[in-house]
């Protein structure tokens, strides 16, 4: 099932709800608390910021997460190598910065592990491996309610629109 694009048009806002840290993949906690824009009224209010060096699987990390979104709600976010001085951000990979593997690396050393984090306009996404990272990204998709359960179309189930992770008090 894909996203209904009449909907996604209505939205005046979409967040992630992401507290804290997920440190490693097979400890995913529920996500709460905190709201990030992404798309407001159709259009992008976030971008993606790839590492200057970028590896295969954070590209790939970049194109899903993309792909996603405008299944969701029609919307692509720009894919840029340079932070922007102002709007929200996805940071992925190295782009994230050193705090994130330093934290992943408290938890264990398995190269598939990987941190979500929100601060500020910040969503820092990042593994110990680009691997990792990728994991990171289907990680946060499966918050917003993408599920797979089968190879192909077929086996998709993609919301038709975004609303917050958690919407609990």
């Amino acid at each position: 099932m894909y996203a209904s694009s009449s909907l996604c048009r209505t939205l005046l806002s979409v967040g992630f709800c992401i507290s804290g840290l997920i440190a490693a993949a097979a400890s995913a906690a529920p996500l709460e608390g905190k709201t990030l824009p992404i798309i407001a009224d159709s259009a992008p209010r976030t971008v993606i910021v790839l590492p200057a060096k970028t590896h295969e699987d954070e590209r790939l990390a970049a194109k899903e997460l993309n792909e996603h979104l405008k299944l969701m709600c029609g919307v692509e976010l720009p894919v840029v190598k340079k932070m922007p001085a102002a709007g929200a951000v996805v940071l992925l990979g190295a782009a994230a910065g050193e705090g994130l593997p330093s934290l992943i690396r408290k938890k264990g050393q398995d190269p598939a592990s990987f941190a979500i984090q929100v601060e500020g306009r910040f969503v820092r996404i990042a593994g110990l491996s680009p691997e990792g990272t990728l994991f990171g990204v289907y990680e946060l998709l499966e918050q917003l309610g993408c599920r797979w359960f089968m190879p192909g179309e077929f086996g998709e189930c993609i919301p038709d629109r975004l609303d917050p992770v958690d919407q609990r008090p």
